[in-house]
């Protein structure tokens, strides 16, 4: 084992996650920011459906008997991205008005993240169809 490895097994030893029981109903909203894992709580699920009722219609039609439940928190989280996005476009045009580099610099960066997140979440997406 690479003394890097080690390290970071060290290192991960100490990780507690979250204390606090306010500390760990946020994290169990994770999920929300990016779609790329399933529990979400009932009423969040329930609210998914609904907003994607049509696109998991047509999925389901395609695939009987495919359990959607990682599908709903996928599309979930690709609205979210979407709607991040978009409020990131709109402080890059406001920074880049006021030519602020600084700032549009952070945006990118964070843009490029999100894109990352977007990636992983289509590939995801794809193999839940096609496995079915």
């Amino acid at each position: 084992m690479s003394a890097r490895k080690a390290a970071n097994k060290r290192n991960a030893k100490l990780s507690k996650g979250p204390r606090t029981p306010q500390g760990k109903a946020r994290s169990s909203l994770n999920a929300l920011k990016h779609g790329l894992t399933a529990q979400l709580p009932p009423y969040v699920l329930e609210q998914c459906k609904s907003d994607h009722a049509e696109t998991l219609d047509f999925v389901v039609r395609q695939n009987p008997g495919l359990d959607l439940t990682d599908g709903v928190c996928i599309l979930a989280g690709r609205q979210k991205l979407k709607t991040r996005r978009s409020q990131l476009l709109d402080q890059l045009a406001s920074a880049a008005l006021l030519d602020s580099t600084d700032v549009m610099s952070g945006l990118l960066r964070e843009l490029g993240r999100l894109e990352t997140y977007e990636r992983k979440s289509h590939s995801r997406w794809a193999r839940l169809i096609a496995g079915a």
